[in-house]
């Protein structure tokens, strides 16, 4: 009897729920070249329940920064930085676009592999 009890768990409470919490609403992964002086800006909605999670790893340093635009303002919620490598869990306050952002400044072209997911 146990194992059927265990079956049962396993067959149907357990995948209703998964269902109930859903998978994450968006994820991205990519691996992108970025050429010297060039940039690239990926973008996702975000609602005030949300969070957006992200990381990304590159062969040379990058500028990165996180923002979204307010009418003819870009609101930054992490600053330009020059980094290599960044895991992040950010809380968003309020339904926005945000963007995500890396510059390469760098006189070579740079190997960005970036992930990210709102949940």
């Amino acid at each position: 009897m146990r194992n059927i009890t265990m079956l049962v768990l396993l067959l149907f409470i357990i995948p209703i729920t998964a269902i109930a919490h859903g998978p994450s609403e968006y994820n991205k992964s990519d691996k992108i070249d970025i050429d010297s002086s060039d940039a690239i800006e990926k973008c996702v909605k975000i609602k005030s329940d949300q969070i957006l999670e992200y990381s990304f790893e590159a062969t040379k340093p990058l500028i990165f920064n996180l923002h979204y635009h307010l009418l003819d303002e870009t609101v930054f919620h992490v600053k330009e930085e020059t980094t290599k490598r960044k895991e992040v869990f950010h809380p968003v306050k309020g339904q926005k676009f945000y963007c995500m952002e890396w510059k390469n400044s760098g006189s070579e072209v740079t190997t960005l592999d970036y992930r990210y997911s709102v949940e």
